[in-house]
């Protein structure tokens, strides 16, 4: 994916979501917004994706 993380710990992380939420949880718009979000630094939207996506988001990204 081309989301321009390169800190191990946001790679990680992002493998950790693939593995625990599924394998297209970032087809899900809100987590694609934020994993795209050219505002943030690429390793900081990991974070971001945390704080601000909402338990109905997570359940909808299962589902992707």
């Amino acid at each position: 994916r081309h989301y321009e993380l390169t800190g191990e710990s946001s790679i990680i992380a992002f493998v950790a979501l693939t593995l625990e939420v599924g394998q297209n949880f970032d087809q899900q718009p809100r987590i694609r917004s934020i994993l795209a979000d050219k505002s943030v630094a690429p390793n900081q939207r990991i974070d971001a994706l945390i704080q601000e996506v909402s338990p109905d988001e997570w359940e909808e990204a299962a589902r992707c």
